[in-house]
């Protein structure tokens, strides 16, 4: 249940040309030209929360480390509006993507 769960939020993460490419994609498998059109105004509006035909899209800050980035906020680890157990979490997120990275 859990799987389901987190497939069903799971967003797609990327900078605002990486989302724009996706997004141009899904003209291509036959989502509606509007639909797709307005996803793409809400994007190059500057949101960061973006959804389309039952998909979802987060616009990452591009300067910001992959501490930031996880943490949401510019302050990284020095964030204050973060329980222990986000923490944790934020911590292990923050691990798989550096050995990923490289």
């Amino acid at each position: 249940m859990s799987d389901q769960i987190e497939r069903a939020s799971a967003a797609f993460r990327g900078s605002e040309r990486q989302i724009l490419e996706r997004l141009d994609a899904f003209r291509l498998h036959g989502i509606d030209p509007e639909t797709v059109n307005a996803a793409v105004r809400q994007v190059k509006a500057g949101h960061s929360h973006i959804e389309c035909a039952g998909e979802r899209f987060e616009v990452a800050a591009p300067d910001w480390s992959i501490v930031q980035d996880v943490y949401g906020c510019d302050r990284g680890r020095d964030c204050r509006r973060v329980s222990q157990g986000q923490r944790d979490g934020f911590e292990a997120m923050i691990r798989a993507r550096t050995n990923a990275a490289g």
